[in-house]
């Protein structure tokens, strides 16, 4: 990884939970990979998202928290306005 392609971010929300808890830190690579399976921030209009992306066509990707009770998955394109920042490659989460 390129230190400077990696972005840390804290994670906000109960949609990835239990895998991702509001206030873990994530590092993302932010490096182009182009789309693929796996754990990825996302931008959908203004909003930062940590989704799970699965390629189910060409173009077509299914955007998928891991909460699904609260948040079932939806399907999307990049022509939808969503834009892959980057891959999270890690996370911490705080003890208490």
């Amino acid at each position: 990884w390129e230190p400077a392609r990696l972005a840390l971010l804290r994670v906000r929300g109960d949609s990835m939970e239990p895998t991702l808890c509001g206030g873990d830190l994530i590092l993302v690579n932010t490096a182009p990979a182009g789309l693929h399976d796996g754990l990825h921030v996302i931008r959908v209009g203004e909003d930062l998202l940590v989704k799970r992306l699965r390629r189910i066509g060409p173009n077509a990707i299914q955007v998928i928290s891991d909460n699904r009770e609260l948040y079932p998955p939806y399907e999307a394109t990049l022509d939808d306005g969503l834009d892959i920042i980057g891959e999270v490659v890690w996370f911490c989460r705080e003890l208490k």
